[in-house]
């Protein structure tokens, strides 16, 4: 046998005998292989009233956690295990604007959120969460907002999409220009501002260019805005995310990651023609980025179609081994979160224990408070999160490979690599003569019980190998690594 291992998913590179995959669904890239992504299972029973657009988490001084989710109305907050309309006392409903988005941040005690359309809002984690209220001190209305050292910072304001203003040092009340240190500025050229990210020091991602705010003690102005990149920057205006001192963004020409070292294309040769071809044009740019909290993993939300009426496919990427994969859930709207912390009478909303309700395992993270999480409103409403008992269905595809140059293949022995556990693989092959024709596949085939073994006929010059991997009880499978394959040659004809 002949070991084939499973290489990056780098589709738009799969050409023959490419040592890449040409699939990566449902499945994390992990050093050496491939781990599964868990199901994508409710935990509340409640659903918002209409489409989440924004989704954030917060910190109480004691230690507890706050999850908020907006609509293009209202804001709730998330609390035993069901959604509780917290939105402004006064003034009426919000109106968010048509692909736009609610942005929050965390400044203290207050969490803060914006949109383009309403005065920016604010709500005291410590003080019981009623309601949201307009923020003091006459702040501009903004798309974007973030948190840089001592100092609240919106951009891409209602007078100017350009434009970022700083608030007061150490006050997130004071937004007049000139005093303790609040100022605005508006730049000349990079296009209109599409992101923020905040630290130490922060960054204002533009169209076509990459500022970073360098705070000036004893300065009568915060902040020196030194621009690091002149040629790329998020063209998406939510795809922006930033972890362990980089940025990551979708920009007009693909996906890119920006640190100290300068700008690093992660999608270029290998996965920005097939986002193209498997995303939305309309709806290209209508991307939202989160970060994994308990992994080196960025995601992108995106929708697959024009009928996608939710986020229907999420791209992975793990950039601390450099690699891509997808995933094929759908939702609402996607997040980075913590869990809000279940009791045993939250609990009988699912019914009897022994009824088989509970959506995840007990001794699941989902039931503590402030576990790290990737969370998202799902297609329903509900309160959602990547934690589920059972992993989603994967599939892991080669390109064409002509196992033996010169001769045609046919009977195949195969045999996976991988810890597999409780789980069901299968495999399909397709065959051509030449990589002109179409592709035929045969039918999916289980292992043999005793052996292992794939044992598949399928005649033909040129190869794909498609394995999925199916679990719903059992030990769960842990890495899928390659195949095995023995290929009993047909003859040159």
């Amino acid at each position: 046998m002949s070991a084939l291992e499973f290489g990056p998913w780098e589709p738009d590179a799969a050409g023959v005998n490419a040592q890449v995959l040409a699939t990566a669904k449902n499945v994390w890239a992990a050093k050496g292989g491939y781990i599964p992504i868990p199901s994508f299972n409710a935990i509340s029973l409640s659903a918002l009233p209409s489409k989440c657009v924004g989704l954030a988490f917060a910190r109480t001084s004691a230690g507890g956690w706050l999850i908020i989710a907006g609509t293009r109305t209202k804001l709730y907050k998330f609390q035993s295990n069901a959604w509780v309309d917290i939105t402004r006392a006064s003034g009426g409903d919000y109106a968010v604007t048509v692909d736009d988005y609610w942005s929050f941040t965390q400044f203290g005690t207050q969490l803060i959120a914006v949109n383009i359309a309403d005065d920016p809002q604010v709500v005291d984690v410590d003080g019981g969460v009623t309601n949201f209220a307009a923020l003091g001190g006459t702040p501009p209305k903004a798309r974007y907002a973030t948190v840089v050292g001592d100092f609240v910072v919106l951009a891409s304001l209602s007078s100017g999409d350009r434009k970022a203003r700083n608030s007061a040092i150490n006050d997130a009340t004071g937004w007049t220009v000139g005093t303790n240190l609040c100022d605005e500025q508006e730049f000349a050229d990079g296009g209109r501002v599409t992101g923020l990210a905040g630290g130490e020091y922060g960054y204002v991602v533009q169209e076509k260019s990459i500022r970073r705010m360098i705070f000036q003690p004893g300065s009568d102005i915060a902040f020196r805005f030194e621009r690091v990149e002149a040629e790329h920057g998020a063209a998406a205006g939510y795809s922006l995310a930033s972890s362990v001192n980089s940025i990551f963004f979708l920009a007009n020409d693909g996906f890119y990651q920006f640190n100290a070292n300068g700008l690093n294309p992660i999608g270029a040769q290998r996965i920005n023609k097939w986002f193209r071809a498997n995303s939305d044009s309309a709806r290209y740019f209508a991307v939202v980025a989160f970060t994994d909290p308990f992994a080196p993993r960025i995601g992108w939300a995106f929708y697959n179609s024009a009928g996608s009426v939710n986020f229907d496919r999420v791209l992975f990427y793990d950039w601390q081994i450099d690699r891509w994969t997808y995933g094929e859930v759908t939702a609402q709207y996607w997040s980075s979160l913590v869990t809000a912390g279940v009791t045993l009478e939250d609990l009988d909303v699912y019914g009897s224990i022994d009824g088989g309700g509970i959506p995840y395992p007990f001794d699941s993270r989902v039931w503590e408070g402030g576990a790290p999480v990737i969370g998202a409103v799902n297609a329903d409403g509900e309160m959602a999160f990547l934690e589920g008992a059972a992993p989603l269905d994967a599939v892991l595809a080669t390109g064409p490979i002509h196992l033996t140059p010169g001769y045609r293949s046919k009977d195949f022995e195969i045999y996976p690599l991988g810890v597999l556990n409780g789980a069901s693989p299968t495999i399909r092959i397709g065959k051509r003569e030449n990589t002109q024709a179409a592709v035929l596949f045969t039918s999916a085939v289980a292992p043999s019980s005793l052996s292992g073994l794939w044992r598949v006929t399928a005649s033909g010059r040129v190869h794909e190998f498609e394995v999925t991997i199916t679990q719903a009880t059992g030990t769960l499978w842990t890495h899928m690594q390659g195949l095995d394959i023995n290929a009993g040659t047909a003859g040159r004809k």
